[in-house]
């Protein structure tokens, strides 16, 4: 699931960002934790993709679905 946040296609991150309540928090907390490289990995790829197409639709990085739900993985991994 994590490794999705960094598609591109914006309606598969925005299904995941709405789900996130649903979420098993300890088990994505313990997923950010151990995989610390990869979370960056994926962090990185969202930005990229929020760059070059998203960046119209969400003005505010911060906004975008896939970096939205990135930041509450690694606040429940805090």
């Amino acid at each position: 699931m994590s490794a999705l946040l960094g598609d591109y296609v914006v309606e598969v991150v925005e299904v995941i960002c709405e789900a996130l309540p649903e979420f098993d928090q300890a088990l994505y907390a313990n997923f950010v934790r151990e995989n610390r490289t990869a979370v960056r990995t994926i962090r990185a790829q969202a930005t990229s993709y929020w760059a070059a197409y998203y960046r119209d639709r969400f003005p505010e990085k911060r906004d975008y679905p896939a970096l939205k739900a990135l930041h509450q993985m690694e606040t429940w991994a805090a």
